[in-house]
């Protein structure tokens, strides 16, 4: 009964995991899925860029990482690297180069990950919570074979970002000074703010109190002391100084000396105000290169690239 019960976690767990990656259009060839066993469960041809987070559907009596792990390796069965996660819903697993890649679970045998007693299977049957349905997305430009399709619906979900109309979501679209600033101010939870000294923001403007308030703590300057040009795009680089600036005021950022390499084949063409901004964009994986391995600090970031880099920044914060 009780082995019987694990091969359910597994094949549960597994299976929730393969689903997920049938929707997903990504960078990695190959995925193939094991049981406890070794018995191959599934493979699968996906396409996305790294790193890829996998969410369980159901909340199961057993917690990831004390009960039971996950692991993922290239080929080298030796080289096994165990796979991130916050919490006992959400995995993570990022891998370093194209190729073949084998995710499956190890249930812990007396001890966890961190050396602690494991937590044994109770026996009876296996039962999941129902969970919520996820709101509908009005956009008729926002489908489910989209590589934006996740995060479009979590910054709607979650009240960050909406359409440009009541059908419309445009993730092509450049996203503005004043929408960047907007989506910020509504993840620290709008608070009361006074007018803007800049002219060219209207006080009725739907960005006025998020301009007031990332100007005033210094998460955003204007050109000059009274203009901020809230319609004008927001470069990646901008974007990735801005989010870096955003969490120093929330006291997420690094602290101290601190630098990493980058290695994008465009980096002399980044500016100089926006490299720690992009250091840190590119450790935390909020924003990664292109596919050639550019990272395009002049090109404008567009709607569907705010709502990716949006959710990753609140992901990594949790």
């Amino acid at each position: 009964m009780f082995h019987m019960e694990r091969q359910q976690i597994y094949l549960s767990f597994l299976n929730q995991i393969l689903k997920l990656l049938k929707i997903l259009k990504c960078i990695i060839l190959i995925c193939t899925l094991y049981d406890a066993n070794g018995k191959e469960i599934s493979s699968e041809q996906i396409k996305d860029i790294f790193p890829v987070q996998i969410t369980l559907n159901a909340s199961l009596p057993y917690t990831l990482g004390k009960d039971y792990s996950v692991y993922f390796c290239d080929g080298n069965a030796a080289k096994k690297q165990n796979v991130i996660y916050s919490d006992k819903s959400k995995v993570t697993f990022q891998a370093s180069k194209y190729g073949r890649f084998t995710l499956y679970a190890k249930w812990n045998e007396g001890k966890t990950d961190d050396g602690t007693e494991a937590t044994p299977a109770p026996t009876g049957e296996l039962t999941t919570e129902p969970q919520p349905t996820a709101k509908p997305m009005p956009f008729t430009d926002v489908n489910a074979g989209d590589w934006f399709y996740n995060n479009v619906q979590y910054v709607y979900e979650n009240g960050l970002m909406s359409g440009v109309s009541d059908t419309e979501f445009a993730p092509n679209e450049n996203v503005t000074r004043g929408m960047f600033v907007t989506i910020l101010y509504r993840m620290d939870g709008e608070p009361n703010m006074g007018a803007s000294t800049f002219t060219d923001v209207p006080s009725d403007a739907y960005y006025a109190n998020a301009v007031a308030w990332a100007n005033a703590n210094g998460i955003v300057e204007g050109y000059s002391d009274t203009e901020y040009a809230p319609d004008d795009a927001v470069t990646r680089e901008q974007a990735a100084a801005i989010l870096f600036r955003y969490a120093a005021y929330k006291g997420e950022g690094p602290t101290g000396a601190w630098a990493i390499r980058l290695d994008y084949p465009d980096l002399a063409e980044i500016s100089d105000w926006a490299a720690e901004g992009v250091m840190f964009c590119t450790m935390k994986d909020i924003m990664v290169g292109r596919v050639s391995g550019e990272f395009d600090p002049k090109v404008n970031i567009t709607r569907a690239e705010g709502a990716a880099v949006f959710e990753r920044y609140l992901n990594m914060t949790r």
